[in-house]
């Protein structure tokens, strides 16, 4: 009994220990700036902390970082001439530890005879105006009772009715289980939880690591073309680039299991790594608990610069489950039911991307595969129902976007090899009719009712997203839109931020007609340092 005590003393105060000693060093905001469209970064971008002086400007990557901000949660803006204006809300710093914020800008044509800029809160999807939602990492946290669960935050939304409490399946305007896309990093993921039960998307247990996501997608309907496959929604799940000035590692403790991660700089690119393992696997045999669920989880992401303009991402995730369920009381009686089950799931692909001068193109190459294997027997160990399937799928995709002409063309084209292999079998019994509400036998069939499946089924899939024009033929500012290269030699040298502060856009260098905009691009300088630094 004392060792138990101590063990909950110990899971008592470690997080409280963990809290007080992370506050006690001052955080940082980092990240990347980049058109919505061509993925192209956008220098001389303004980023302040509403209500401060604390601020900076992106580099010519894009890049930029606020330092010695005081553990809480910020207001941040982000403006930039041509751009629409976001407002990026309850951004969460910790302490010793930097927060990754990455933000898309939506172009925004400038009138001549002036500009009206207003800040939003909310970002939308470039191509699904109607019936969409997006969230970020900060919006997923703050959900009551989304418990850090993006499929459990996505509940809370319009359009969607959720399951029982031990399930967080989402159900969209009166569809039916498994009609849900799940895309992760390009790679679809046919069901991203532990103990997911064929033909569906949900499960008590989600294997996405919510520190890990930059931003979710949610299209309630009318979905983009792109996407395909699915009759009632699309959750498009992006994870962020890993940290690369230095390496981070953390811990966690809590009821969904214990973990840790790691993430920094690899090369010319970073990583992140992170594993789960269930809590009450730990402590069960010191409870003398039985049917006791375990599972644990191992998922990544990789970046690598291949060249300035060509990027090579990868992301994978795995996850194993099991659980055992004995019979209790009366072990004599036939019916009482042994159930073992266990299952097991990886999904990862890789995607190589090119920024063009106006547009990118993107190649992925995936592969998923899920395997359930559960048998239900009786006290004579004989069995009453198997279930032993395999589900494969591998593909490739291609996306590009260019903007020409004032417009914006689109399309794309897939590929897929889907494979699935099934065998499930139900112990021979007869059909009984019963009264209804007793337990009264109107009489049987007579027939030994049998049920079996033993089936491969292998396929091609494959589509085509046709050109789509956006806009052709519009007056823009794209003739306006900073170019991604260095300044020339003869131009003057840009003055350096001071620590915790930011260049905004001086009123001569504002955008005036048939003159091209010299952006200035400061870099944070952290106190005690005489020249610019920011994470490669």
């Amino acid at each position: 009994m004392g060792l138990i005590v101590n063990r909950f003393l110990f899971l008592s105060i470690f997080p409280l220990l963990s809290a007080f000693t992370l506050s006690a060093a001052p955080g940082s905001i980092l990240g990347r700036v980049v058109d919505q469209s061509t993925r192209e970064p956008i220098p001389g971008t303004a980023v302040a902390v509403v209500g401060s002086e604390a601020g900076a400007n992106t580099d010519l990557e894009g890049r930029y970082q606020i330092m010695g901000l005081e553990p809480g949660y910020y207001n941040v803006r982000i403006s930039m001439m041509s751009y629409k204006t976001i407002l990026k809300n309850r951004v969460m710093v910790r302490g010793n530890a930097p927060t990754v914020v990455d933000i898309e800008l939506e172009p925004n044509p400038i009138k001549m005879k002036g500009v009206t800029v207003r800040p939003s809160f909310f970002e939308k999807a470039k191509d699904a105006p109607a019936s969409s939602q997006r969230m970020d990492f900060e919006e997923i946290i703050a959900q009551p009772g989304g418990s850090w669960d993006v499929q459990r935050a996505v509940q809370a939304l319009p359009a969607v009715v959720s399951g029982t409490d031990q399930n967080n399946e989402i159900i969209v305007r009166g569809g039916l289980y498994g009609e849900n896309l799940f895309v992760l990093d390009n790679v679809e993921i046919p069901n991203p939880n532990h103990f997911a039960w064929q033909g569906t998307g949900g499960g008590p247990v989600t294997m996405i690591n919510t520190d890990f996501v930059r931003k979710v997608d949610f299209y309630a309907g009318a979905f983009p073309a792109r996407y395909g496959d699915k009759a009632s929604s699309v959750l498009d799940i992006k994870y962020r680039e890993g940290l690369s000035d230095r390496l981070h590692a953390k811990a966690d403790l809590g009821m969904a299991g214990a973990g840790f991660g790691l993430e920094g700089p690899l090369g010319r690119g970073n990583f992140m790594l992170s594993g789960h393992r269930s809590f009450l696997g730990l402590v069960a045999k010191s409870f003398g608990m039985t049917a006791v669920p375990h599972y644990y989880d191992v998922q990544g992401k990789a970046t690598y610069s291949l060249a300035p303009y060509l990027k090579l991402s990868a992301v994978g995730i795995y996850g194993d489950d099991w659980i055992d369920i004995e019979p209790g009381g009366d072990m004599d009686q036939e019916e009482d039911e042994t159930v073992k089950a266990k299952s097991r799931q990886y999904a990862g692909g890789a995607t190589l991307s090119a920024l063009l001068r106006d547009g990118y193109v993107a190649l992925t190459l995936s592969r998923t595969r899920n395997s359930w294997n559960q048998y239900v027997t009786d006290t004579l160990d004989r069995e009453l129902w198997v279930n032993r399937s395999t589900e494969m799928e591998s593909g490739a995709k291609l996306d590009a976007s260019l903007k020409i002409f004032g417009g914006e063309v689109s399309g794309g084209l897939s590929l897929k090899r889907p494979e699935c292999y099934f065998h499930q079998w139900m112990k021979p019994d007869t059909l009984y009719l019963y009264y209804p509400g007793t337990d009264s036998v109107i009489a049987n069939t007579g027939v030994v009712n049998t049920y079996g499946i033993d089936d491969v089924r292998k396929t091609w899939k494959y589509g085509g997203l046709p050109p789509v024009q956006e806009g052709l033929g519009r007056t823009t500012d794209q003739q306006h839109r900073p170019q991604v290269r260095p300044p020339p030699a003869d131009r003057p040298a840009v003055p350096v931020a001071a620590p915790g502060t930011f260049v905004p856009l001086e009123p001569d260098r504002q955008l005036q007609p048939g003159r091209r905009p010299q952006l200035p691009v400061a870099r944070l300088v952290p106190a005690g340092h005489g020249h610019s630094q920011l994470p490669a």
